[in-house]
């Protein structure tokens, strides 16, 4: 009978998430070569994709809201009016 072994690697910073999910795995997979015959390495979750999509939904939102403030400044400076409508 097999019993599984786990071991958890956590990241507590941002930055560390990424880190690890792209340099971090190779390490690992390096070590895994290592490992005794019937052992393996998996990975039941993956945080790294999520945190990096995340940041590049923040990034586009960001974006979006710069460029509305320009749109809206533009538009004030150009009518002269203010966001009630008054002159």
């Amino acid at each position: 009978m097999q019993v599984p072994v786990g071991l958890g690697l956590t990241a507590h910073l941002l930055n560390g998430v990424h880190h690890f999910g792209t340099l971090g795995k190779d390490r690992i997979a390096e070590l895994g070569k290592h490992l005794p015959q019937g052992y393996a390495i998996a990975y039941p979750m993956d945080t790294s994709q999520f945190v990096k999509l995340s940041i590049q939904e923040v990034v586009e939102t960001l974006l979006v809201a710069v460029v509305l403030v320009f749109v809206d400044a533009w538009d004030t400076a150009r009518h002269g009016r203010n966001r009630h409508g008054d002159r």
